[in-house]
């Protein structure tokens, strides 16, 4: 979860600095549902969150079903979870929640530290715009 504050919140009332925040965690949550939970399904997500590759058989069997093996699918129902995955933000983080096996899951929840600044920066960027702050 990530957790940070504008050094320059003097002078607003902490309701409103907690509705800000609500709203700016709901845009991360959104955010990472919308473009960042898609990049976990891409033939590059071996790499880019260091899946452990599958045994050759697994491949071959998948292959087979889906002509292109693809990480973290296998009927492309967790997929499609995953990317309608209902988002609940409170002033102190935010939680997606969506249907998958247990391993899968720990799998496309995997955050990098790019996507993390890229998070941080809209979340920064939204209280600012709402607080109007410069």
């Amino acid at each position: 979860m990530m957790r940070f504050l504008p050094t320059d919140w003097k002078g607003k009332a902490k309701r409103e600095c907690n509705r800000v925040k609500k709203i700016s965690f709901e845009a991360v949550g959104h955010e990472w549902v919308s473009k960042d939970a898609r990049l976990h399904f891409n033939r590059g997500a071996y790499v880019r969150y260091g899946y452990k590759k599958r045994s050759r058989a697994w491949d071959a069997r998948k292959a087979k079903k889906q002509g292109v093996p693809i990480p973290c699918v296998w009927t492309g129902r967790t997929k499609s979870n995953a990317l309608a995955g209902r988002v609940r933000a409170t002033s102190k983080g935010v939680r997606i929640t969506f249907q998958a096996p247990g391993t899968v899951t720990r799998d496309v929840t995997v955050v990098v530290p790019s996507e993390v600044k890229h998070l941080e920066k809209l979340a920064t960027r939204v209280m600012k715009q709402r607080l109007k702050l410069p």
